[in-house]
């Protein structure tokens, strides 16, 4: 169970780095790899909201363009 607990722990760690990956390239303009990027996190995390929300604000940028 401890090495549960910890991997859980550690794949929080680096889905929080992913995200801000995802940040860094939506403020690049980068949004079609910022939504690719987003997507493939979202199958690992499907009840993420912040996630979610951050594939609606990319995909309204897409849509934008």
């Amino acid at each position: 169970k401890e090495e549960s607990a910890q991997a859980v722990g550690e794949f929080q760690v680096l889905a929080r780095q992913i995200k801000a990956k995802v940040y860094a390239l939506m403020e690049a303009g980068q949004y079609a790899a910022a939504l690719g990027v987003t997507e493939q996190l979202l199958t690992l995390l499907p009840g993420d909201g912040e996630l979610q929300d951050l594939r609606e604000k990319i995909a309204e940028n897409l849509g934008n363009k």
